[in-house]
């Protein structure tokens, strides 16, 4: 075949029927396709650059949003448990203050009444020697008058 078989004659044209078109078969390109999808695709790229720039400014705003939302909540959650655990530990160290208070406050006074009743029987003791001694000093005369008379 040579090229000017590529070529329709006028006759063959008629020969065609209408509905039919050179562009119908989807195997060839028509010229006008080729150059109708170039400004398609400059567009395309346009476009999707267009669309990433979008999608990462729609990721940041999300993000810092969403970062903000999660801040929030978190320091709800520290202050919630924070407050929870000093509650519990002042429960608790009250508690422990006030045994080691009760146990201070027995300590001291037994030592105050161990003191107070040692003082007690040594001022005891002391009056009962004295009196021994009175009665010792009284009891020589007495007994002598006795032996005398």
């Amino acid at each position: 075949m040579n090229s000017n078989d590529d070529y329709i004659s006028p006759e063959k044209k008629e020969a065609i029927p209408e509905d039919h078109s050179i562009q119908d078969d989807d195997g060839i390109p028509v010229l006008t396709e080729i150059l109708s999808t170039l400004p398609d695709l400059v567009d395309s790229t346009q476009n999707e650059t267009a669309w990433e720039e979008l999608e990462q400014r729609l990721s940041e705003r999300i993000l810092k949003r969403v970062e903000e939302r999660i801040q929030f909540v978190l320091e709800e959650i520290i202050q919630q448990n924070l407050a929870a655990s000093v509650q519990k530990m002042t429960g608790t160290l009250v508690s422990e203050i006030q045994k080691d208070l009760q146990s201070t406050l027995d300590v001291v006074v037994t030592h105050a009444v161990t003191d107070e009743l040692h003082r007690l029987r040594k001022k005891e003791s002391s009056s009962e020697n004295n009196h021994f001694k009175i009665t010792e000093k009284n009891e020589p005369e007495s007994s002598g008058r006795t032996e005398n008379q």
